[in-house]
């Protein structure tokens, strides 16, 4: 598990993997980093990646993100709860300053 997206006050558990990230690229007909910037349909491509594991449909994912978005949840924070999941899932890394400055308290 990568991280986990709330929707109904049911948990979905997130979990990137590379076969994951290839099955989205190859649904989507482009690549993850064209993805990154996709707005909506990005996003969306994203968090259906992320739930592949529960079987749901890209449609199933665009419903729980406007079920989260009608809880008061916002595309921007969807956006950095994925991005976060990605991250500890091992696929992008912080730079090393970056780094040090986030363990500095």
């Amino acid at each position: 598990m990568n991280g986990c997206f709330v929707i109904g006050g049911k948990a979905h558990p997130l979990h990137f993997t590379v076969n994951h990230l290839c099955i989205m690229e190859e649904a989507m007909g482009q690549p993850l980093s064209s993805l990154m910037n996709g707005g909506i349909t990005g996003l969306r491509a994203f968090l259906w990646c992320g739930l592949m594991g529960e079987g749901i449909s890209r449609e199933d994912a665009g419903e729980m993100m406007q079920a989260y978005c009608a809880e008061g949840g916002s595309l921007k924070e969807l956006s950095a709860l994925l991005a976060e999941a990605l991250q500890d899932a091992g696929f992008f890394h912080l730079p090393a300053q970056e780094k040090k400055e986030n363990l500095t308290v």
